[in-house]
């Protein structure tokens, strides 16, 4: 289902900005109305987990116990992270922008402008710095990675996709502020990339992997500093993380963990959960009770694996139908 159409339609959509922005277009602004609190912030206060939802344009929030809260109203929620003081940020695909909701996630977000078009990835480093990964830009064409210091509102350095990538995808960061993403080429193969010195960053390095990533979705750095990526289909069936050791020589080399995620039909991004050793993913499956058109036969549902080891979800916690989930956010966060 996502796998590749969905960075297919971004990609589309990316070509169309960049024409615009050619002939003077800007990048969407914000709209009244286009984002809002979560309805029940008593118990979203208390989220330990948060999940995107593409198609229904919606976060979720799930505390210990499963319960579920609904935020409403964000127009193209993409990849989500926590910071140390529990403030959510949520990529905003539709309005090219970052939404940051404070605990208890009863006002309305702080926004950070400019974020780049379709904006997919966000991470926060040791600092307080955010980066955002997007497949396209108003004006360097296939994406790149908008950084906002500590407390910003307006990008601090915008720095291109690198000339190979079809976009950036998903980010984070390393203890030592380095940035890490993924993404595509133009013909498809996965890439894989670094930004030294992250927000002091000047360029994109390729990394090369050893192994074939099929369809590359989200990215973490485990508290050990290895950098974990997220294969959608790994040999076209199950979804996989890859951990690596950080890059010599331009490259990740060969995977020193690989985590089967067996019971998963379709995760995209997930979040690591050091102190039970669990990752967390959001993923969909197929019913037959809704009409198969418009993923309206799709539900989505928040998954918990062992980390490293994989195998079947230890725990699953359904969500909606029509269901695209494209982020995911543990809380409080993990730091590397």
């Amino acid at each position: 289902m996502l796998k590749n159409s969905r960075f297919t339609q971004a990609l589309v959509g990316v070509v169309a900005a960049a024409m615009m922005a050619g002939c003077g277009s800007a990048v969407p602004a914000s709209q009244p109305g286009a984002s809002a609190p979560f309805s029940a912030a008593s118990k979203a206060a208390r989220a330990v987990a948060f999940l995107s939802d593409w198609d229904n344009d919606v976060v979720y929030a799930i505390d210990s116990q499963g319960n579920v809260t609904t935020m409403a109203a964000v127009g193209g929620p993409e990849g989500l992270a926590v910071d140390a003081k529990h403030n959510l940020y949520v990529a905003n695909e539709a309005y090219s922008e970052v939404l940051v909701y404070a605990p208890p996630y009863n006002s309305s977000p702080k926004v950070l402008s400019n974020a780049g078009v379709r904006p997919t990835g966000v991470a926060i480093d040791k600092d307080g710095d955010v980066a955002v990964t997007s497949t396209g830009s108003a004006t360097s064409g296939m994406g790149g990675v908008t950084f906002y210091a500590k407390g910003a509102t307006a990008p601090t350095k915008v720095i291109a996709a690198n000339s190979k990538f079809a976009g950036d995808f998903y980010c984070a960061f390393d203890a030592h502020g380095n940035l890490y993403l993924d993404s595509e080429n133009g013909s498809g193969p996965f890439e894989a990339g670094e930004v030294v010195g992250g927000i002091n960053g000047k360029s994109v390095t390729p990394l090369t992997t050893e192994n074939l990533v099929q369809y590359p979705g989200g990215v973490q750095v485990t508290r050990g500093g290895e950098i974990a990526i997220l294969d959608q289909s790994a040999n076209g069936s199950t979804a996989t993380i890859y951990t690596y050791n950080p890059p010599k020589h331009g490259s990740l080399g060969s995977p020193v963990q690989t985590t089967s995620l067996a019971s998963s039909n379709d995760a995209v991004a997930f979040a690591l959960t050091n102190r039970t050793n669990q990752v967390l993913t959001g993923d969909t499956y197929f019913t037959l009770d809704k009409p198969r058109s418009n993923h309206q036969d799709q539900i989505g549902q928040a998954q918990w694996f062992g980390y490293p080891s994989g195998g079947g979800a230890l725990k699953a916690i359904r969500l909606n139908y029509n269901a695209t989930i494209v982020g995911a956010a543990v809380n409080p966060a993990e730091s590397p």
